[in-house]
């Protein structure tokens, strides 16, 4: 990838590329972490006593001190990474998973491990990518004081990861899941939840654990002849705090962009429907996280100061990076060689987009997903579970969002609150010190009264007339700049809070729509959507939980194609699940129409074919039931089946069996009038074999007559 190789040369193994891929993300991690970070290593490398940096000597001990401490802190890394790769390599082995030339554990003393190397790096960003982004908590415990360097080692853990999969051929389903080896389709939950075990624990731990990154200039030290000799040292530009900013950014979209195709992914790793839901339960709150991050970043260019002086620059920068194409070919010393560059497009071209409206770039990366995970699976319950975990998480993505800039709003909210308290602050000492100025001047008046020279009164007097109106003037302004600045500030505020509201109430459907559109286009011969609608009744029935609660609130606006007959059928499966609040799942009366129109038309076929079937009844005992008043019932498909063995008669003709055909009609108008029965009137505890007449709960089909 990031060379030509010779003609005779032997394709690499995979671990063999991989792990020089990882070792071009390292060089690219120091590039951009920038001259700071390698101020920290040169100090970290340094032998003992052989810094030489301050001709102090207390300057020099400290800086010892601080070596020492950087030297624990990377400890900590090659044994979180020791342990995470030997663990891996256990795990891979375990599940039989692991490919012919499958890497060795490594033998070492924990206390002092042995750095690895790119090629074992590579093992556990190609099989627990999650692993390998949760060693940022052991650094961040160890590397307490030390928050800048930390926070250095944090990114390029996020970078190599986020690298990594920007290379498309790393996106291997059976390998990021291999956890789920071996997962039977029928599998029950109590296996499936055992396989992702593992799995959840690195969820958990890091949607508890991550935070954002520190941003600005080193803190400064108060002590005199230590603070100009270390702020000389740590002296960074504007241009590298915007270079660093820029990566901050590439970091934070290209982890959200990781995780949610990490999702999809695993998803496409198994068979087992049961699996999809709980991979989703596992990832919901990684994809919180992650969203809640990148947005509380976008928002802190209105609330930090440093951001807020730097914005333009680092929009200039932005667009410069932009600007740069994803690869292209570079010449050095006579040498071609592809060049990457790391911006937000090259990790743009592989993600699986949650927005509103797609690319043609962003259409191929989800059609090729669905024709092949998707529609290929329309004979099985799994393309139809697959896809509605996928619409569901990205209803829980937009709810992410709306929550996210709700946060962001409060943050912003507190910080208008801040400014106008410190502007407040300012305000009471200008006008002390221009009070003291006043004073001053009346004393010094008074004195030259007293000294008969009035001709320096007068020139003082008006000195004071001037200073009291050049003071009023400015604490107006300054009163004026207090209350502008708040009122931009909450206009913000207002702005992030009408968006969240627009996600809520408007938006909250639209990402999910957008991917659910590209299916017609796929599915020409409407083999999967044929299906559809029997799922979603089945699945909602089915249903225990919440999960997918949001998902059934904006069910009309996902699948934007529903008939008004498949409208009602599942406006009246989720009513009896979830209350629908006025509004919400909306029929329209021309719909309505087109629904009662649609179940009049098929009575009247069957009548055509049969004629006065609907009318014709069931006698027994004290119950004279024609079959219509059987139909407005909401009785379950089996007690119908059960009930139409038993003879039915015509107006002064002997009762006979309903014909097959006609029972498989009269099911088919049930299901359209009542989608989800609520009636069962087979007795429990029957004979199999009994006839209908013993298995039928006549009491119970009399009160439901009353």
């Amino acid at each position: 990838m990031l060379g030509q190789k010779k003609a005779d040369e032997a394709p690499p193994s995979l671990l063999d590329r991989e792990g020089k891929f990882v070792g071009h993300l390292n060089r690219e991690g120091l590039v951009w972490l920038g001259k700071r970070y390698e101020w920290f290593n040169k100090i970290r490398t340094a032998k003992k006593g052989g810094l030489k940096i301050f001709s102090d000597a207390s300057l020099e001990e400290q800086m010892e001190a601080t070596r020492s401490a950087l030297n624990l802190v990377m400890r900590t890394l090659n044994t979180s990474l020791f342990m995470a790769y030997n663990n891996v390599v256990d795990t891979v082995t375990n599940s039989g998973a692991a490919p012919e030339d499958w890497l060795e554990k490594v033998e070492g003393d924990r206390s002092n491990p042995p750095a690895l190397t790119d090629e074992q790096d590579a093992a556990i960003l190609g099989w627990m990518p999650l692993k390998f982004l949760n060693l940022a908590k052991p650094v961040r415990d160890k590397g307490k004081g030390l928050e800048f360097y930390t926070d250095g080692l944090i990114k390029k853990l996020y970078f190599k990861v986020i690298g990594f999969y920007t290379d498309s051929r790393n996106w291997d389903p059976e390998r990021v899941g291999y956890f789920l080896q071996g997962l039977e389709p029928d599998a029950g939950l109590q296996e499936v939840q055992a396989k992702l075990s593992a799995l959840k624990a690195e969820a958990e731990m890091f949607a508890a654990t991550a935070i954002p990154f520190k941003f600005g200039r080193v803190s400064r030290r108060k002590e005199a002849g230590q603070k100009n000799a270390i702020e000389d040292t740590f002296e960074i530009s504007d241009g590298e705090l915007v270079h660093d900013l820029y990566f901050q950014s590439f970091l934070l979209s290209g982890l959200e962009k990781f995780i949610f195709r990490y999702f999809v992914t695993l998803l496409s790793s198994t068979t087992n429907p049961l699996a999809f839901k709980q991979i989703s339960l596992i990832f919901q709150p990684v994809l919180a996280k992650v969203v809640e991050m990148h947005i509380r970043f976008q928002t802190s260019f209105a609330t930090e100061r440093e951001k807020i002086r730097l914005r333009k620059a680092y929009m200039e920068f932005y667009k410069s990076r932009e600007s740069l194409p994803p690869v292209e070919t570079v010449t050095n010393n006579g040498k071609t060689s592809r060049k990457i560059n790391y911006n937000q497009k090259i990790i743009d071209a592989l993600a699986y987009s949650r927005s509103q409206q797609y690319s043609p770039k962003q259409s191929e990366v989800w059609s090729q997903f669905l024709e092949s995970e998707v529609i290929a699976h329309a004979d099985t319950p799994r393309g139809f579970a697959l896809l509605l975990e996928i619409l569901n998480m990205m209803m829980f993505d937009t709810k992410c969002a709306m929550e996210g800039k709700i946060r962001s709003a409060v943050d912003l909210r507190e910080f208008a609150d801040e400014q106008e308290k410190m502007g407040k602050l300012q305000l009471v000492n200008k006008k002390k010190l221009l009070e003291a100025e006043k004073r001053d001047k009346s004393r010094r008046m008074g004195k030259f009264k007293v000294l008969k020279q009035m001709n320096m009164v007068e020139t003082i007097k008006i000195e004071l007339e001037q200073l009291e109106s050049k003071g009023k003037t400015e604490i107006e302004q300054f009163e004026g700049a207090i209350q502008k600045r708040r009122e931009v500030m909450i206009g913000r505020v207002e702005q992030l809070e009408a968006a969240a509201h627009s996600d809520r109430d408007i938006n909250q459907g639209k990402s999910a729509t957008a991917l659910y559109s590209l299916i017609p286009q796929l599915d020409t011969d409407k083999t999967f959507r044929g299906g559809l609608v029997t799922h979603l009744m089945q699945h909602i029935q089915d249903d225990r939980d919440d999960h997918y609660h949001s998902l059934y609130h904006s069910l009309f606006q996902v699948f934007s194609d529903l008939f008004p007959t498949e409208k009602m059928m599942l406006r009246t499966a989720i009513g009896q699940k979830i209350p629908l609040q006025p509004g919400e799942l909306e029929v329209s009366p021309q719909e309505m129409q087109a629904y009662k129109g649609q179940i009049a038309s098929r009575k009247q076929e069957l009548d055509a074919e049969v004629p006065g079937i609907l009318e014709q009844k069931l006698s027994q005992g004290t119950i004279r039931a024609s079959i219509s008043q059987l139909l407005d019932l909401g009785l379950t498909p089996q007690s119908l089946v059960l009930m139409f063995q038993m003879p039915f008669a015509a107006p002064n003709k002997a009762g006979t069996k309903i014909p097959g055909e006609a029972v498989k009609k009269l099911l088919m108008i049930n299901q359209l009038s009542h989608p989800l029965p609520e009636h069962d009137i087979i007795l429990p505890n029957v004979d199999p074999s009994s006839p209908a007449l013993k298995k039928i709960n006549f009491n119970r089909l009399q009160k439901l007559m009353e």
